[in-house]
């Protein structure tokens, strides 16, 4: 753990016109003579993110996961848990590499779609509670993002067929509003401004 280091987006409140900030998660260890332990320091950039983990952390059934055999797989659906109360996200192809840590490997899009998205796609519609579907964008002839829509399998949600996506905008109620309103934001303007977010097919920041 402690050569790992993770990339934190901003914007930060406790940071302003930071952009990101790249840490790593632990910044010494204690070796206890003779007790057969050690204790961990995390990063002074990390523990504002520990703090909140208490009440902003992703809980799902490992249920769900135990049959995937793509790590893969298991990423993106705890990313589409995190959103799932807005149903819809665009990501930038670039960010979903880093998210998968692929650093180099897959950087063709066919061997992108064949050995990473598809199976995670797959796995995921196969084993989970969710269905997911996904469409890719262009910038030219170049891919550059992805949006992916999803869902409770439920319903009509569950004969849901690959390609076909419903106009629907995913609810905003109440407590959406209340859990990601900005410090000393109105109720009114938070509503407004997730409206646009969710209309962008964007996830609020956490």
């Amino acid at each position: 753990m402690y050569e790992r280091s993770v990339v934190i987006h901003g914007p930060f409140q406790h940071r302003p016109g930071v952009a990101e900030i790249e840490t790593r998660w632990v910044a010494s260890i204690h070796y206890h003579d003779g007790q057969g332990a050690l204790s961990l320091v995390f990063a002074p950039d990390i523990l504002p993110f520990l703090s909140q983990l208490r009440e902003r952390f992703t809980s799902y059934r490992l249920a769900y996961v135990a049959r995937m055999t793509s790590t893969y797989a298991i990423r993106l659906y705890e990313l589409l848990v995190q959103w799932r109360d807005f149903g819809e996200r665009t990501v930038e192809l670039d960010w979903l590499r880093e998210h998968f840590e692929l650093t180099d490997r897959h950087r063709n899009i066919r061997e992108f779609k064949r050995w990473v998205l598809t199976p995670a796609v797959t796995q995921i519609n196969a084993h989970s509670d969710l269905w997911v579907e996904w469409e890719q964008h262009k910038r030219g002839r170049v891919i550059h993002a992805l949006t992916f829509r999803f869902g409770t399998k439920s319903g009509a949600a569950s004969n849901k067929t690959s390609g076909q996506f419903s106009n629907a905008k995913p609810k905003l109620t109440r407590a959406d509003v209340e859990r990601h309103a900005r410090p000393g934001e109105t109720w009114d303007q938070a509503e407004t401004r997730l409206r646009r977010v969710r209309d962008a097919g964007m996830a609020p920041p956490p």
